[in-house]
Order: C-alpha cells, then sequence, then structure tokens
C-alpha cells in the first residue's frame, strides 16, 4: 500500500516537471497574485510573500516560480498553504526559486475556488526599492492534466537602513523632516559632506531626475555618447546613467532645441511632468485644476499637472497656488519622489 501511495505521489511531482501543457478555457483559467508580509521593512528584517490563487479548478499540485535579487534578498525557505502533502525542497539557480508541492491519497480531493499557495520567506539585506516576481506556475488536477501560466507578477518593496540618518540643517519641526530622512535611508538622497541636505535649495533637472532613478531602483549602464541631447556633454558622469534610463523610458524629453538643460533648476510645472510620465497616468481626460493660479499653467503641462493633482502626488504652496514656474526645493522634490514609490509599491 504504501509503494502504492509513493507511486503515485511521484508520478504527481514528474507531471508537473516534464508533462505537456494542456489547452484551458478562459472560463478555467485561474489567476495567481503575490503579496509581501511587509512592504516597508528594515535592512534584517525577514518578509514573507504569499501566492495566492483564484478561480482554480480541482488543483492537485503545482510548481511555482519566483525570480529575486540575491544582493537585496537572501532566500530563507518555503511552504505549502495546502496541508498535508509532499513538497520538493527548493530549488534555486540564476535568481529563480522553484518550488513544487502536491497533495496525496486517492481519496483527497484537489483544491478549487480560491487559496493561497504557498509562503516564501526572505531576509532583506540592502536598502532600497526591490521586486520579489512570480514568474511562472504550474498546476495539475487529480486527473494528471498539466497546465502553465506565465506571468509578472509583482511585489515590490522599500526597505530602509536601520538606522536613521539625520541631517543638521533639518530640525525638529521642518514640514519635509521624515521625507528627507526617509528618503536618506532608502539610498535614495545622501546629503552633503559636511552633513546637511540643504532643503531649501532649488535641485537641478539632473538631480531631481537621479532621485527618481535611486527611488525606483533603475540604471543604465549607457555613456553620454549614446544620450541624443546636443548638450549631454554636461551632464555629469554621476547622473549620466540616469539621465540615460529617463530618456529612454520616455520620463525627460527634453527642449526644443534638443538640450536637456542638467545643470537648470528644475519647475514645478516640469517636476510635475515627469512624474505624470513615469507613472504613465491618464492625462487623456482632464478635468478643473482648482489652483487660483491654474492659467499660468503651461499648456504643455495642464494634462500632467491635473493627473498627478488627480492622484493626489502634488499639492499647491499655499493661498492655492500652484506656482508652475517656481523652481523645486530639495525638501519639495524628495516629498514627490516618496509619493511615487509609495505609488508604485501600492500597484
Amino acid at each position: 500500500m504504501a509503494s502504492r501511495i509513493l507511486y503515485s505521489l511521484l508520478s504527481i511531482v514528474i507531471l508537473l516537471l516534464i508533462m505537456p501543457i494542456g489547452a484551458a478555457t478562459a472560463v478555467d483559467k485561474p489567476v495567481f497574485t503575490i503579496t509581501a508580509s511587509n512592504y516597508l521593512p528594515k535592512v534584517g528584517d525577514e518578509i514573507s510573500v504569499i501566492i495566492h490563487a483564484d478561480h482554480l479548478q480541482d488543483m492537485f499540485g503545482y510548481e511555482i516560480n519566483l525570480a529575486y535579487s540575491p544582493v537585496k534578498w537572501q532566500f530563507v525557505k518555503a511552504s505549502s498553504s495546502l496541508g498535508d502533502g509532499f513538497a520538493v525542497p527548493p530549488i534555486v539557480k540564476d535568481s529563480v526559486i522553484t518550488f513544487a508541492f502536491t497533495k496525496v491519497g486517492s481519496s483527497t480531493k484537489g483544491v478549487s475556488g480560491s487559496s493561497d499557495l504557498a509562503t516564501l520567506t526572505f531576509k532583506s539585506l540592502e536598502a532600497g526599492r526591490s521586486e520579489i516576481d512570480l514568474t511562472r506556475i504550474k498546476t495539475v488536477d487529480k486527473n494528471k492534466t498539466a497546465s502553465e501560466v506565465a506571468l509578472t507578477a509583482r511585489a515590490s518593496i522599500l526597505v530602509s537602513n536601520t538606522n536613521s540618518i539625520a541631517f543638521k540643517d533639518v530640525p525638529e519641526g521642518h514640514w519635509a523632516k521624515s521625507s528627507i530622512e526617509r528618503a536618506a535611508a532608502l539610498g535614495i538622497i545622501r546629503g552633503y559632506i559636511d552633513g546637511t541636505f540643504k532643503p531649501s535649495r532649488n535641485v537641478t533637472r539632473a538631480e531631481f531626475v537621479t532621485m527618481l532613478a535611486r527611488g525606483l531602483n533603475v540604471a543604465s549602464d549607457s555613456t553620454s555618447s549614446e544620450l541624443l541631447f546636443k548638450d549631454s556633454d554636461k551632464i555629469g558622469k554621476w547622473a549620466i546613467p540616469f539621465v540615460s534610463i529617463a530618456a529612454a523610458e520616455g520620463w525627460i524629453k527634453g527642449f526644443d532645441d534638443n538640450t536637456f538643460r542638467p545643470n537648470q533648476p528644475i519647475t514645478r510645472a516640469e517636476m510635475t511632468t515627469i512624474a505624470a510620465r513615469l507613472l504613465k497616468l491618464n492625462t487623456t481626460e482632464s478635468g478643473t485644476i482648482a489652483f487660483d493660479d491654474a492659467a499660468s499653467i503651461p499648456s504643455w503641462a495642464r494634462p500632467y499637472v491635473w493627473a498627478a493633482v488627480n492622484a493626489e502626488l502634488v499639492n499647491g504652496r499655499g493661498k492655492n497656488l500652484f506656482v508652475p514656474a517656481a523652481y523645486t526645493s530639495r525638501a519639495e522634490a524628495v516629498t514627490l519622489v516618496l509619493r511615487i514609490v509609495d505609488y508604485l509599491a501600492k500597484g
């Protein structure tokens, strides 16, 4: 009897690994999601990611693939959420975790409807924004019919340093103190060598794009020769990778004369436009902008300002004014970058 159970169990595991995929109708197609137990951990904290499924049809076993960065995360363990059964020890190769599980027993029922499938635990190693992606799931039902779904379900997580970073020119009571210190803990900003942040200083266009790219944990290996702006040679080496990715992704488009003007202070209208482009906010339908100086917002920026205000990303400066031509302070820039990061983390 024991040998029969073992044979059946091994057969299902083998099917998960090698069986051709059967066709599934749209009605039968399950939906898989991934969520994190903590989207704002600190370096050294452990978090769990939970794989959940809806619209299951008599699922008896599964094989899951997750992709992650070993620089950002240390994989700790994996466990099935389906109770009794047999789990194959997780296999970790090339930043991908493969975890498989099957139920056992001829009288055991498969899983239908909604259910958590597995929980995987990671330890955070480095501050910043990073993702853990659910990239593939293969399932098999009790009749040994297999189906596979390739997907990109993502848990986006913000890891901060364990120690808060204080700047001597950002006192208690400063309106952006918590945002500035959080951005420093996330590695988005670094301050100056004298221990100051200079929150009221105007932020340049290159600096703002760099903050954004650091907040999103993206960069490019491109060099200045690959940037098509006429003044690419004026972009500092520290900013080139970030400006390059921003241009490639369409966050920035430069001026009519094909310059980027990296060292020019960025205006509030420009900053808001870049934010809206990055988030791909809907700018095709725009309503009334309720600021008293709305008429002074350039026509090219109005759809972006409306979308950003509607998404609660930007506020006015007081007296119900947006002040579109005003330069952006470093404190304002940090505040917006964090709102963008949080907006993306919420999905």
